[in-house]
This record gives structure tokens, sequence and C-alpha cells, in this order.
């Protein structure tokens, strides 16, 4: 909506402030054992309840305050990419880890084009099973190289979030070939959709869908992150 003014998040009372708490996340995604305690303890969801009308994509930050609570912050694309730092929205995780609800299950429509709900349930108890999830950051750990690729971010397209309607976000991991990738379940609290739900490339194999895409790794559009760029965070 072009005349539509903007309401951003006030973040002046925040505790140290989001580009210090991405870059403790940045610190702290580098420390295995860390990961392994931390993702074993914490929960799998969160919320965001967009304020007004998004563009066509949205950033999602992971970052963690000093006393040690993982935070998501929410940015359009275009703002972030213009390093305007206009924040949509903030939310913590959940303190405990849950199953997808199952009663997302009648509104799955089960068709080619669409994700049925026993597919992305999948994902989330992926998360959730402390085995696969170790699995997952040890094979970011396993090589002699310095970098790694647990997400700083990720990058989800923002066109079926409805304008003031709670949504929630659920970590999960989708097994692509023969290895996990992080991704983001998430439904719709009105309606219990699940978003954006379809196929994302078009292959004879339909079994390669992204809700959402965590960065690193980047596909050329690292600039796009501004606040990454400003950090210095790669």
């Amino acid at each position: 909506m072009e005349n539509q003014p903007k309401s951003s998040l006030d973040l002046s009372a925040e505790k140290g402030n989001p580009k210090k708490n991405i870059k403790n996340w940045n610190d702290k995604r580098k420390d295995k054992s860390f990961l392994e305690s931390y993702f074993t303890k914490a929960g799998n969801r969160f919320s965001f309840k967009p304020n007004r009308e998004i563009s066509d994509y949205l950033h999602i930050y992971l970052a963690m305050t000093d006393e040690g609570e993982l935070n998501f912050y929410f940015i359009e694309e275009n703002d972030d990419k213009q390093k305007k730092n206009d924040w949509l929205s903030k939310t913590a995780i959940s303190p405990h880890k849950e199953p997808l609800p199952s009663n997302l299950l009648e509104n799955s429509i089960d068709h080619a084009a669409k994700l049925p709900y026993e597919k992305v349930a999948k994902w989330v108890e992926n998360w959730n099973d402390d085995k696969i999830r170790g699995e997952w950051i040890e094979a970011h750990f396993s090589s002699k190289s310095e970098n790694n690729t647990i997400m700083l971010a990720f990058g989800i397209d923002s066109s079926d979030f409805v304008v003031g309607t709670k949504h929630e976000c659920f970590l999960a991991l989708k097994k692509v070939n023969s290895k996990y990738v992080a991704d983001i379940v998430v439904y719709n609290t009105d309606n219990f959709k699940i978003l954006n739900s379809q196929n994302t490339i078009d292959t004879a194999d339909s079994s390669y869908e992204d809700l959402a895409r965590p960065v690193p790794p980047f596909g050329g559009d690292y600039n796009d992150y501004g606040v990454l760029v400003e950090l210095d965070i790669k």
C-alpha cells in the first residue's frame, strides 16, 4: 500500500541493541559445544504479527542478548538493503519445544503444488530431535575450514503474511539429498493455513521445497543483507 505510513519498532529501551545482539549470535554460532547445549535446552517457536504491509521479501535475523536469550529481528528486504535498520518486529524463542499443531492437518491441501502437513510436521520434528539436530550441527564443523554455515538469518517470501494477524514460526530441518538444511515452518493463527507451502523449483524431484532460506550460504545476494554488510559479517 503505497500511501500507508510506516510503523516501525521502537527499540530505544532494548537491552543492548539489535546489531550488538546479532554480533553476539555471530560469535556464538561458531561455538559447536554452545550450539549443541543451547539448542538442546531452548524452544523452537517464535511469533510474528505484521503491523503494516510488507514488500515481497522479509529478512529474519537471529540475535542473542548478553543474558543468553535467542531473539529474532524482522526487517523488510528493501529497508535492509538500504541499511535503514527499520525493524518491523522483535520476538524471543519459546521456552520449550513443541510439535506443529495437529489442528493444521485439516487445512493442509495435499496435492502436487502444496506441501502436505505430514511433511512439514516432520521437518519440525527433525529440529526437536536431539540426534538429528546434532547431525546438522556436526556437519558444519566437520571440515578444517574456519568458516561455517550455521545461519545468521533467514530470507522468506512475505506475500502470504497477513497484516494484524499473529503467525507462529517453527524452526525446522528438512533433508535435501543427504544433508539437513535449516528452514522455518509458519502458520497463520486465524485460518491455520501453512504459509509459503509451494514448490519453488520446477523439477522432476518435487521433494525440494523452501519455506525460508537460511543465510549463509549467500546466493549472490550478500549486499541485500545490509546489517551484515555494516557489521562486516559473512
